[in-house]
Parts: C-alpha cells; structure tokens; sequence
C-alpha cells in the first residue's frame, strides 16, 4: 500500500528561474568531495551495503533542502520514498533539530537572524514528505505521476534496488522496466530541475571487487556516483565512483545531529 505523509500539498512549480544552490549535507569534507553538494536537474547514485550510513545520508539530505536561501540553501520540498521502511521520523526529527541549531548559531547579519525567527523544526519537517512503496509497481506509479506533475526540489528513493533484485522470473522483463524508469528519472531531472538521489545496494564479485546492483545498464542512469563504507561505530568513508573527483575519498560521521565532519585527530 501507497502511502503519502503528509499528502501531496500543491505549491508553485519548479522553474528555470528556482534556486540553483547545491543541498549540502553539513559535512565539509563531504561537500568538497561532491563539489560542493547535490545540485538541481543532476542524478545522485549512493552506493553501500547496509548499515554503511546510505539511509542517514539519505534523510539528511531531505531535511538540508529546507535551508533558507539567505543561508546559501535551496528552500525545496523533499519526497524521501522509502521501499525498505528503513526512513525513521524520529531520525528525521533529530536531523531537522540539528540543522535548526546549527542555523541558528551561524546566524550573522539581519536577514539570517529573520529567516531563523521564521524557521522552526516543524516548518522543515513540514517540507520532507515520505512515501512507502512496498513493490516496484507502486514505485513505478509513484514515478510516472511525479513525471507529470513534480511538487518537490529533490527525490530520494531508498532503496532503488529492493523491489528489483528479487521479485523477477523474467529478467527480460526486468531488463525493460529498469530501462523505461531511468529514462523517467532523466526526464523528471530535464523537465523540473529536479535533484535525484538514488541509494542502492553492492554485492561482492568471486574476486572480491564491490560492484552496484542492477547491472551494466543501470550504471548509465546515475551521472554521479558516491561508494559509502562504515570505518567503526560512527565514522564512514564516502569514494566517488563515477563522476567528477572520481576515486577521491573523503570521511564523516553521523552524529545523534546528522551528517558531520569527523573530530579532528
């Protein structure tokens, strides 16, 4: 079953003219390595396998869409679509609650210091919606509508793979409808300037190699690629795989806050 938290809520649509500002994830080493964070109309892949901090990147992502464009944000809304039911919104809530601080403590002239006094945690919890999508046809659904009426600055489905890697017989079948979403991703990034961010599963070769799910084909979607990997409790390394600064690696961590910069040595 589909289901929406809170409804579709009808704003203006995006337009050439909305904010370009890339969504940052409040980690500087990270940003720098994403030259300078995830920016509008572009196709993010975040590869990892579990627990390699894929989803906390994921919702820190929709939650930092709602930054004040006085900030350097985009001010967006986010639709997080969730097939694992991995998307917390007590996580969430901490996340909102630690951007809020953050904003409210680098608030320097008059116009930060009014858009904090008219932010609060509820307004950029306000701006993250979910959707639960428990087989690929409701995410194809889900897909085709928003490919003709796109509310939101940024989509992130958590996991992409989930409902492919299991549910075929027919991996013809497969083949096609994984081509037939990907020229839908591209065509929501070409006709809203929407951001697209895409967490997907790894698996390891006979030789030992970590290559992303859903095969050669799937590979083309993406026009960046971010590798994410767990180092010890809280820390995490994050490697481009694809894109600009391929191969450079950079470290966070995932604080009860969100997405931060390791403590320095």
């Amino acid at each position: 079953m589909l289901l929406l938290q809170p409804k579709f809520i009808a704003v203006d649509s995006l337009s050439k003219n909305s904010p370009t500002s890339p969504v940052i994830t409040f980690s500087a080493q990270l940003d720098n390595l994403l030259v300078g964070g995830v920016v509008p109309g572009e196709i993010l892949e975040i590869l990892g396998e579990p627990n390699s901090g894929t989803s906390q990147l994921c919702q820190q992502l929709a939650v930092d869409c709602s930054i004040p464009i006085v900030f350097g944000g985009r001010n967006c809304r986010a639709l997080i679509i969730d097939c694992n039911g991995d998307i917390c919104e007590s996580r969430l809530l901490q996340i909102a609650k630690g951007a809020f601080d953050h904003l409210s403590h680098i608030a320097r002239n008059e116009a930060e210091r009014n858009a904090v006094l008219e932010l609060t945690v509820d307004k950029m919890l306000g701006m993250v919606d979910t959707a639960r999508c428990t087989d690929y046809t409701q995410l194809l659904a889900l897909i085709h509508f928003l490919s003709k009426d796109c509310q939101y600055g940024m989509i992130l489905i958590d996991t992409i793979a989930t409902h492919f890697r299991h549910e075929f017989d027919d991996m013809r079948q497969r083949t096609n409808l994984l081509a037939s979403l990907s020229n839908q991703l591209h065509s929501l990034c070409m006709c809203y300037r929407t951001s697209l961010v895409l967490v997907n599963q790894v698996r390891m070769t006979g030789e030992g190699s970590v290559v992303p799910c859903l095969g050669e084909s799937w590979s083309h979607t993406a026009h960046r690629r971010l590798l994410l990997s767990k180092l010890t409790s809280d820390t995490y390394s994050a490697t481009i795989m694809k894109g600009e600064k391929s191969g450079q690696t950079a470290k966070f961590r995932v604080s009860s806050r969100g997405i931060r910069d390791c403590n320095p040595a």
